[in-house]
């Protein structure tokens, strides 16, 4: 199964889709930074809250932002849609 197939592509996913470009905005932006002013610009996103439409206000952690923007830069926005659950149809109910 290849990547594409494993993304959601509903209007939420866009919508989550558009929010995570939003947070990485400043970081796309700035095509030349140094390492060190890489990491200094995402303590700065990191420290800030964003506001989810829908869901509301969201800290995003360092992590998350780095991780977002590998995929940014390997498939553009189309990559930062949510996955499909693996377990989708599955009951999660515990015995």
């Amino acid at each position: 199964m290849n990547d594409s197939i494993r993304r959601r592509d509903d209007e939420d996913a866009i919508l989550v889709a558009l929010f995570r470009y939003g947070v990485l905005a400043p970081l796309v932006d700035q095509h030349e930074l140094a390492c060190g002013q890489t990491t200094a610009l995402i303590r700065q996103i990191a420290a800030q809250t964003h506001y989810l439409p829908g869901s509301g206000p969201r800290v995003v952690r360092e992590r998350t932002i780095y991780d977002w923007l590998q995929r940014y830069r390997h498939g553009g926005i189309a990559e930062l849609r949510p996955r499909i659950r693996k377990d989708k149809g599955a009951s999660r109910i515990l015995s």
